[in-house]
């Protein structure tokens, strides 16, 4: 599980980061746009407050994102799929 979370905290990291240097071009734009996605579903499955996610800055909001995105994961196999892709 821990090499898991590693993977996904990792995946998190470099996206928000690429993300909120500019980097990545349309990909880049892309895979932002769909972890703000994956954010943002999260939070209202999980009653966290309204509004929409904000992509992580800093390390322990990118943590925080990753242990949410895992835990969504193992109750929903439809959003596991989604995280992994």
């Amino acid at each position: 599980m821990e090499a898991l979370m590693g993977m996904v905290l990792s995946a998190v990291g470099t996206v928000a980061t690429g993300a909120l240097s500019g980097a990545g071009g349309e990909a880049g734009r892309r895979t932002s746009e769909r972890l703000y996605d994956l954010l943002s579903r999260g939070r209202a499955a999980t009653g966290s407050g309204p509004g929409p996610a904000a992509l992580p800055v800093t390390e322990s909001e990118r943590t925080a994102a990753a242990s949410r995105l895992l835990e969504l994961a193992r109750t929903s196999p439809e959003f596991a799929r989604e995280v992994t892709e």
